[in-house]
């Protein structure tokens, strides 16, 4: 089976996929503190007792490794140039 690693894809003239990667852990983990009641469902291995933070770093380094070796693929979705204001809720 070929693997192919994670690549930027874009949507439309207003979305971007990009690799999830530690270079987006800062705003990933703002988000996800916001939306915790949806993150624990979508990623029920987090444990709640133990420091979200070291636990998002491990994922991030975890799926960078795996996506490189088109293994695992996670994107986050960032808005196109020029559409900042309607976009206010997604990631950068």
């Amino acid at each position: 089976m070929l693997r192919r690693a994670t690549t930027t894809i874009r949507v439309d003239d207003t979305l971007i996929l990009r690799p999830a990667t530690e270079e987006y852990s800062e705003t990933l983990l703002e988000a996800f503190e916001e939306t915790w009641p949806e993150v624990s469902r979508a990623m029920p291995w987090i444990n709640p007792d133990m420091p979200f933070e070291s636990q998002m770093q491990d994922f991030l380094t975890e799926t960078e490794g795996m996506g490189r070796s088109g293994m695992l693929h996670h994107w986050v979705m960032i808005q196109a140039v020029g559409q900042r204001d309607s976009w206010s809720n997604w990631i950068r």
